[in-house]
């Protein structure tokens, strides 16, 4: 019996291991409301999303798929992005800020410097102590030297036996101080052209005007101004004298007496001598008296009671800046007087 019953669980055992087990039950997914809501929850928990980041500096804009945890972490990333791509803007404009102020600082530069040239140009136009000095003497040769030369010649008897002496002795001064002028140029023209020929320059057959274009002969007149202009006081005019009173006697040879006078040749001599420095000044001076008709800018009336805008004669040339043009001296002018129908006296001998 014993033996039966553990042969027959024996079997039992044997017959266990020999059949096959069932397969595992699958589980699938349902459609009811509980499998909805775990795939929500599932899909709340990770999800993919496609985030678009601009590029700074106009570069292309870069895609990427970022896997998000949370909606509050794809809401920061969202928000990050959208700084940056502010933030390139930003940078963008205050490069273009930059640039405009750039450009705006170099126009006000070169504003200021016009200015400043305009200014330091206004500056340099006025006149120095010396130049001022100058124009002082100018006034004086015809307050005080023209004043004491017509006393002198108010005693000479060639004069006086002429019922015009008044005209010729105005004549006479007047043009003593338009003939100095006048030989002073033509003195620096002919050093100028002394230079040149010494130089060995070649000249191109047009006189002297022509080789003047070369940039050696400018710097050589340009210097030989500066040495004029800074030995104005100590230069021997002694030969633009002789040519003032040897132009002044020819014409006036009816009238030897001049040629003994004393005073006359002072006048002469005072006359050169300022206007040789006004003519080697830098800026040169020259005087104006060829006009007819009234300036008020240019002239004043010997006779101050008259209206007439018509010159009759000059008594003493205006006096101008020749770089600017600009009057420094006004000229003293008789004009016509009211209903006069004589000619209009010529100044000069």
């Amino acid at each position: 019996m014993f033996s039966l019953g553990n042969r027959s669980r024996s079997r039992s055992r044997s017959r266990d291991r020999s059949e096959p087990r069932p397969p595992p039950r699958k589980h699938h997914k349902s459609e009811g409301p509980s499998n909805k809501d775990s795939s929500c929850d599932s899909q709340s928990n990770t999800s993919m999303d496609t985030v678009s980041v601009g590029a700074t500096n106009g570069g292309p804009m870069i895609v990427e798929r970022r896997a998000f945890t949370s909606d509050v972490e794809r809401q920061l990333v969202e928000e990050v992005e959208k700084l940056k791509i502010e933030l390139s803007k930003s940078l963008d404009n205050i490069q273009a800020l930059q640039e405009r102020e750039v450009q705006l600082m170099a126009k006000l530069s070169d504003q200021s410097q016009r200015y400043y040239t305009k200014a330091s140009a206004a500056v340099s136009s006025t006149p120095d102590k010396q130049t001022l000095g100058l124009i002082h003497a100018f006034t004086k040769l015809y307050t005080d030297a023209r004043q004491d030369a017509l006393d002198a010649l108010d005693v000479m008897s060639d004069l006086q036996q002429f019922d015009d002496a008044d005209d010729i002795k105005t004549k006479l001064l007047f043009s003593v101080i338009v003939l100095s002028f006048r030989c002073c140029q033509v003195e620096i023209e002919e050093i100028m052209a002394d230079m040149i020929k010494a130089a060995r320059i070649p000249d191109t057959g047009h006189g002297v005007q022509s080789s003047t274009q070369t940039g050696y002969v400018k710097d050589l007149e340009q210097i030989t101004l500066q040495y004029l202009h800074k030995t104005s006081k100590s230069y021997d005019i002694t030969r633009i004298v002789e040519k003032v009173c040897g132009h002044l006697f020819s014409t006036l040879h009816d009238y030897p007496s001049l040629r003994m006078s004393s005073a006359l040749k002072s006048y002469i001599s005072i006359c050169v001598q300022v206007a040789w420095q006004l003519v080697t000044h830098t800026p040169s001076y020259i005087i104006d008296y060829d006009n007819k008709e009234y300036n008020h800018q240019l002239h004043q009336r010997f006779h101050r009671n008259d209206s007439s805008t018509k010159i009759k004669c000059y008594l003493w040339p205006a006096l101008l800046d020749a770089s600017t043009m600009k009057c420094v001296h006004k000229g003293v002018v008789i004009t016509q007087g009211p209903g006069g129908d004589e000619d209009y006296g010529d100044t000069k001998l």
